[in-house]
């Protein structure tokens, strides 16, 4: 019983527990130039592999978002 246990934490990472992206400068770049291109957040995150609000963050940093 103690045995089987043990083992659950494998069957999380296998249910699709997402690791942290690595926002490299080279990310960073890749999506300013998707920016640019006239990209939606949604098809940049889906190419550069990170999530919407992490492009969100980039191009607030980037000084890339329209003011309101």
């Amino acid at each position: 019983l103690l045995d089987a246990a043990k083992g659950s934490g494998g069957a999380a990472r296998k249910a699709g527990v997402r690791t942290r992206a690595k926002i490299t400068p080279e990310v960073k770049d890749k999506v300013k130039a998707l920016v640019k291109e006239g990209k939606t957040g949604a098809a940049i995150a889906k190419e550069v592999g990170i999530s919407v609000p992490s492009v969100q963050n980039i191009k607030k940093e980037l000084g890339l978002v329209k003011k309101k």
